[in-house]
């Protein structure tokens, strides 16, 4: 029996160049993953501040078409004011910092009216705003210092609990509905007085 020398062919391992190589590849395709994802960030972002630019213009549309017949629906209630103000800032007098801001601020001689505008009004909404009627009191501003402080929570839209709650917490309710103005005041309502 002869016996035949099988020759053995040096196998082709990993070496240094093609795991440096594939290596590079991978570099590069999480680079291109990593540039990918930066552009939808920035579309997430852009999308993000388009959405809340119209949410804003609805909110400044609900305030001016608020604002126009809110002093006559105010009379109507005996509740006469002689100046408005729209998106009014209350700033700290030493460092001008802003403390808060009133969407509409309705005044006579005796009473300030400090009104919250939502496009949709949420209990969150009334605590805010309960949170800024105490900032209002408390600020020794002209306007509120010698003024019985009242405040108002106005909406588009706004659940009957939403209504409810802003009700029980003593602020006046306003809805707009169509092209009017309707200030929601149950039997037996009482405003509260900052």
């Amino acid at each position: 029996m002869a016996m035949t020398a099988q020759t053995r062919q040096p196998q082709m391992g990993l070496t240094f160049e093609k795991v440096w190589a594939a290596m590079m590849e991978t570099d590069k395709k999480i680079k291109e993953v990593t540039e990918s994802q930066k552009k939808t960030d920035e579309q997430i972002k852009e999308l993000s501040a388009n959405v809340g630019g119209v949410n804003n213009s609805l909110g400044d549309m609900a305030e001016g078409l608020m604002a126009s017949d809110l002093v006559e629906t105010f009379e109507a209630l005996g509740l006469d004011f002689d100046r408005s103000f729209q998106n009014y800032k209350v700033k700290e007098k030493k460092t001008k910092r802003k403390l808060t801001e009133v969407d509409m601020l309705l005044v006579n001689g005796t009473i300030a009216m400090a009104v919250e505008s939502k496009t949709t009004m949420t209990q969150g909404d009334v605590d805010k705003h309960e949170t800024r009627m105490e900032i209002l009191r408390h600020e020794p501003n002209s306007l509120f210092a010698n003024r019985k402080l009242y405040g108002a929570m106005a909406g588009v839209k706004m659940s009957h609990q939403a209504r409810e709650y802003a009700i029980d917490k003593g602020f006046f309710v306003i809805e707009l509905t169509g092209d009017t103005i309707k200030i929601d005041m149950p039997e037996g309502f009482e405003p509260k007085t900052w």
